[in-house]
């Protein structure tokens, strides 16, 4: 429903932060029910539209009469009644005639409903539809669950006493509560112009769901302002509508954008974008990429559709500038292949910078040894101290662990037999993102790490099992149960720890 009085481009006074329209809130309504439908030969379920205050156009006929030209007003009003119906329904349906779903949408008519009026012949009309639409529903007739009804009856009853909101009663984490999805202000321009091109690089998630909820930004930031503070500019949190702004640390802000389909996110340097840390931006972008896969999954499990599907099938990674006061952005799989590219507006763009948002930690140092010994030039420690202290980063070079023998202590011989291939099968799913760190405990080359990582280079749980299936094939040491539990304490697989630990009686 919408207000029939101001059109669907109107914006509307009731949210002074502007940019609001009946459109903006249709979509935003419309996409979020169907965010929750599966694929029904009966199409369900159905979205109508209905334009409220018909009465403005309504006069009773019997009533006196203003006539102009001979016409009455009434008259007049009711022509321009229909008429703005068929302009309704025209633009409903060029905004949603390229849904993914559009075929759950009916635009046949726009009921101008007149709620003043008991004898409304549109409101009659839309009941029926509704009746109608009801009885095509494949689970008419069918008992359903009415567990919910105490809870409306509770919420009754306090709107009946007078209480019309509920509240958070604070039982701890805090000074204020952030709530991303009743914020109603826009990002200022001053902090959007923050990001420029000498300072900032982007990257972007493009969904390739047509329908994504709306309370996807809403989980996002929510998640993100838990992982890094919200940046406080003139006393006020810079949390917006579908936006946020953080500190990355003393010198970096992250800026989190949603836009459409799309998450981008800007990593600002307070002085050039060739300060920006290659283990900020990977670490960011990580966070980021895991967080955005994981929501898209549990939309995707959590109302019935396929979930088998990687995370990375979800949605595009480009990467990019900022460029001619917006961003361009390429394939990220184009911008490890490339130098630079010159975009539409005849910019040359260097993908060097945009790289940190992939760099690789670990490999790195394989990459920097191998590259400086095939030069006849020893990679050794003192050169790695150097390049530490020159980009004032803290070492860890001279630092000594002392193995943790609480494994040995608990040991019996049950944990020098090797693994059966079913619970490698069961472990895979438990490890996690390690596969660099757990070959290299688990023995393994850096070599089969690399080709283990280019055979399956989209699918976690494929690498682990090859790394163990190969760690179990390896003919130089024992691959006990021993040795695989203390390769998995050293990389903190905790979960898949204690699975063996309770399956061993290790406790």
């Amino acid at each position: 429903m919408f207000d029939g009085r101001k059109g669907l481009y109107t914006e509307l006074e009731e949210y002074p932060e502007g940019d609001v329209t009946a459109a903006s809130i249709l979509v935003h309504w419309v996409t979020s029910v169907l965010t929750y439908c599966n694929k029904s030969d009966d199409k369900m379920p159905r979205i109508l539209f209905a334009a409220t205050h018909g009465d403005r156009f309504s006069k009773n006929i019997y009533s006196d009469f203003i006539f102009i030209n001979a016409i009455p007003v009434c008259i007049i009003d009711r022509r321009r009644k229909k008429k703005l119906a068929v302009t309704f329904q025209e633009e409903l349906t060029k905004e949603f005639s390229s849904h993914k779903l559009h075929e759950h949408i009916l635009y046949e008519k726009v009921f101008f409903i007149n709620a003043t009026d008991a004898e409304d012949l549109d409101i009659d009309c839309l009941k029926d539809t509704l009746v109608d639409i009801a009885f095509q529903q494949s689970t008419w007739g069918q008992q359903m669950p009415i567990v919910w009804v105490p809870l409306v009856l509770q919420i009754a009853d306090l709107k009946g006493d007078g209480n019309q909101k509920a509240t958070l009663e604070r039982k701890t984490v805090t000074d204020s509560f952030m709530i991303p999805c009743i914020v109603k202000s826009t990002i200022p321009r001053k902090l959007w112009n923050a990001a420029t091109h000498n300072r900032t690089i982007c990257i972007a998630y493009h969904l390739k769901e047509a329908v994504v909820p709306s309370a996807l930004s809403f989980k996002l930031i929510g998640a993100a302002i838990s992982i890094w503070p919200l940046k406080v500019v003139d006393s006020r949190s810079c949390l917006y509508i579908q936006a946020a702004i953080m500190d990355a640390n003393n010198s970096n802000q992250l800026q989190i954008h949603v836009q459409g389909q799309s998450i981008v996110a800007y990593l600002v340097n307070d002085v050039s974008k060739h300060f920006i840390s290659p283990d900020l931006a990977t670490t960011t972008q990580e966070c980021l990429t895991l967080t955005v896969g994981r929501i898209l999954q549990f939309y995707r499990r959590y109302f019935g559709k396929q979930s088998n599907q990687f995370a990375t099938d979800l949605f595009e990674i480009e990467v990019g500038e900022v460029c001619k006061s917006g961003k361009c952005l390429i394939p990220l799989s184009n911008a490890k292949k490339l130098k630079f590219w010159i975009c539409k507006h005849g910019i040359r763009h260097e993908t060097k910078c945009l790289l940190n948002w992939v760099f690789d930690k670990l490999m790195g140092l394989f990459e920097w040894r191998d590259t400086t010994e095939s030069d006849q030039s020893p990679a050794t420690f003192e050169k790695l101290l150097k390049a530490l202290k020159a980009i004032e980063r803290q070492h860890y070079l001279c630092q000594v662990h002392r193995e943790d023998h609480g494994l040995i202590e608990k040991a019996d011989r049950r944990l020098q037999d090797l693994p059966s291939d079913n619970l490698l099968n069961t472990l895979e799913n438990l490890i996690g993102d390690c596969i660099v760190h757990l070959g290299i405990e688990l023995g393994i080359s850096i070599v089969d790490i690399r080709k283990t990582m280019y055979k399956f280079p989209r699918d976690l749980d494929g690498q682990i099992h090859d790394l163990l299936i190969k760690w179990k094939s390896n003919d130089r040491v024992k691959p006990t149960i021993f040795w695989l539990m203390v390769a998995l304490k050293r990389v903190k697989a905790a979960t898949a720890l204690n699975f063996l630990k309770k399956m061993y009686g290790v406790e």
